[in-house]
């Protein structure tokens, strides 16, 4: 082999080698560079490290039952005195005045003070003006306690008269109810009394009294 031959197959090695080695380099270059990844948009993301706030207002609690709504200006009918036929006599300090019937308490009592178990007697309540009435709830008997309630007379038929002399007759449920039995009106009556007569009674142990502890008008 002449020397010019071997000079021009060590420069075609030569350049073969410097090739292979540019070819190395652009794949390896190529191959670490990955396409950019398109920003997320601001308002698709979400930080979990704060709570999500729940809903406004305010949440009905279980077994709760809300309270009813009044018409805007409606008013309750109100009487504020009460008078009775007949009362019996203190005993020790504990009186049965009408006016208990009023004082929101079922621990006190109107009694009647007539001999017997007090048939024909009435609580009348009184109102300064005219009232609409819709219902009246009796909370029969004396209902400061079981004893109490059982010992006394409770009121079985019950006549309620108005001023205008309209009268409503209702028999009363016996058993100590410490919610009232309300006695409702065909359709509302206007009025300025409620006279609540007692027509016949359920006895009690000691049948001479006869008492209601409460008297509410709605």
């Amino acid at each position: 082999m002449s020397r010019a031959t071997a000079v021009l197959i060590g420069v075609a090695i030569g350049l073969v080698l410097i090739w292979g080695l540019v070819v190395g380099v652009f794949v390896l270059v190529s191959g670490t560079h990955e396409p950019a990844t398109p920003p997320v948009p601001v308002s698709s993301q979400v930080d979990r490290s704060t709570p999500v706030a729940s809903p406004t207002g305010t949440a009905s609690r279980s077994g709760t039952t809300p309270a009813p709504t009044v018409s805007p200006g409606h008013q309750p009918p109100v009487f504020t005195t009460a008078t009775a036929s007949s009362i019996r006599h203190s005993w020790q300090d504990i009186t049965y005045t009408p006016d208990l019937v009023l004082d929101g308490r079922l621990d006190t009592a109107w009694v009647e003070g007539v001999d017997g178990p007090g048939v024909g007697e009435s609580i009348i309540l009184t109102a300064g003006t005219p009232q609409t009435v819709s219902g009246v709830t009796i909370f029969n008997a004396y209902l400061k306690s079981q004893a109490v309630y059982d010992s006394n007379n409770a009121v079985k038929d019950v006549r309620i008269i108005f001023s205008d002399g309209t009268s409503v007759y209702h028999t009363l449920t016996y058993g100590l109810n410490l919610d009232g039995e309300r006695i409702p009106l065909s359709q509302p009556i206007e009025t300025t009394s409620i006279q609540v007569v007692i027509v016949s009674c359920y006895l009690g142990t000691d049948p001479a009294d006869t008492a209601i502890t409460e008297i509410r008008v709605d």
